[in-house]
């Protein structure tokens, strides 16, 4: 909601840190184990059992499952002047600007494993409008190309916005250290 607001980058690194470092390992792989507390925080004492079996009144686990089936409303936003790119994942976006207009956005990359996240822009007709890129507040050294060509360096902690005439095709290039 804070993002929503104020389209301040640091809300989405929060919610990526934590959705990475505590949503996605608070789940075992087999679904049936759980953790009530970070795994992180685990310091080696074989007492200490980090991961829980499931019981008859759980609250956590039906948490992680809807943060996860939520996980479709966080990647993407649109505002007045375009559309905002906010996690990357493998996968596409079929929507529409807020002025009707649709638009589809197909996403390549194996983020977070790499850096390397390719957008094809694809709006119904020809179109200006914005598109804000996130670049995490720790990717100093990212770089962001259109089509081919380089743009300037962008700015960690900030939306990358590309302002232009888009077409079918369209390709964004960010890579990430």
């Amino acid at each position: 909601r804070m993002l929503q607001a104020t389209a301040d980058e640091k809300y989405m690194d929060v919610f990526e840190r934590a959705l990475y470092n505590g949503v996605n390992s608070g789940l075992s792989l087999r679904g049936n184990l759980y953790c009530y507390r970070n795994p992180l925080e685990l310091i080696g004492d074989p007492e200490d059992i980090i991961r829980n079996p499931w019981y008859d009144t759980t609250c956590c686990p039906p948490n992680i499952q809807r943060v996860l089936a939520s996980l479709t409303g966080y990647m993407y936003s649109t505002s007045a002047d375009g559309l905002y790119v906010h996690l990357y994942h493998a996968g596409a976006l079929n929507w529409h600007l807020e002025d009707g207009t649709p638009i589809e956005v197909s996403e390549e990359t194996n983020y977070p494993w790499s850096g390397t996240i390719s957008l094809v822009v694809n709006p119904a007709a020809e179109k200006e409008f914005t598109f804000h890129v996130r670049i995490p507040a720790w990717a100093e050294g990212a770089t962001l190309a259109v089509n081919g060509a380089a743009l300037p360096a962008p700015r960690p902690g900030t939306y990358a916005a590309i302002k232009r005439t888009w077409k079918r095709g369209d390709v964004v290039k960010l890579t990430l250290p």
